[in-house]
């Protein structure tokens, strides 16, 4: 371990030798000592259901047995990195909810104090579910309003339509690209693509009737446009498959 954080110690070595008729003889030497930067293995790739939390646990070691350790998780979406120490044998753990469409590449890097570095990725897939969630003449804020239908009858198909509008915002879109219902059926998620071409994720709530509780947010290109998505008027329901 070095303690002024080099990448490579230049350490001096000298020996001498004393013979029996008081014969002295010595020599010096020099050696470099290089830094070995951690191995990390971020986890193996995951399939997940849409809208899932995502939870990993990474693993790293290192020769240095005296080094310290730092760890990042970047999640791949643009939101803040994890960060914290890390310990050779201890886990790296981190759970994370997305909120953008499509699959996410998670790596995690591990740093220890004599500036080696490495880093480790995996793949999240998210796979569709069978599900159908509606939302009628929903209203939100003093001007917003939409409304929904998407279903899949077989996990793989998504069909269904978006409406919202919001002041000057006005969105429409008749692609969807995956759904998720939670096995209570108060939670749903979909995501789709909007008449202009940007990608959109919806999750909302069905609290029961009649629905002044539910909540609907949108999120598109991963930027949330309503806030926490506190309907004052209209009806989420998330249908039985």
């Amino acid at each position: 371990d070095n303690p002024t954080a080099t990448a490579s110690d230049l350490y001096a070595i000298g020996a001498s030798v004393n013979d029996n008729d008081g014969g002295t003889g010595s020599a010096d030497t020099q050696v470099t000592v290089n830094n070995v930067a951690p191995a990390v293995n971020a986890g193996a790739d995951q399939s997940l259901l849409f809208g899932s939390l995502v939870n990993i646990s990474a693993a790293f070691t290192d020769p240095g047995t005296a080094d310290t350790w730092t760890y990042s998780i970047d999640w791949g979406d643009g939101s803040p990195a994890a960060t914290g120490s890390a310990t050779v044998g201890s886990p790296i753990t981190g759970s994370h909810q997305y909120v953008v469409a499509g699959n996410q590449t998670i790596t995690v890097c591990v740093t220890d104090d004599d500036l080696g570095k490495s880093c480790d990725s995996l793949t999240v897939t998210f796979v569709s579910g069978i599900g159908k969630i509606t939302g009628g003449v929903l209203r939100f804020g003093n001007n917003g309003r939409g409304g929904f239908n998407v279903q899949s009858n077989d996990g793989v198909t998504v069909k269904g339509e978006l409406e919202y509008q919001n002041g000057s915002v006005n969105l429409h879109a008749h692609t969807m690209t995956a759904i998720a219902v939670s096995p209570d059926r108060t939670k749903g998620w979909f995501s789709g693509i909007l008449t202009d071409g940007r990608t959109f994720v919806a999750y909302v709530e069905d609290n029961g009737e009649p629905g002044k509780n539910d909540v609907f947010r949108l999120w598109i290109e991963g930027v949330l446009q309503n806030g926490d998505g506190k309907l004052t008027g209209g009806n989420v329901q998330i249908h039985k498959n």
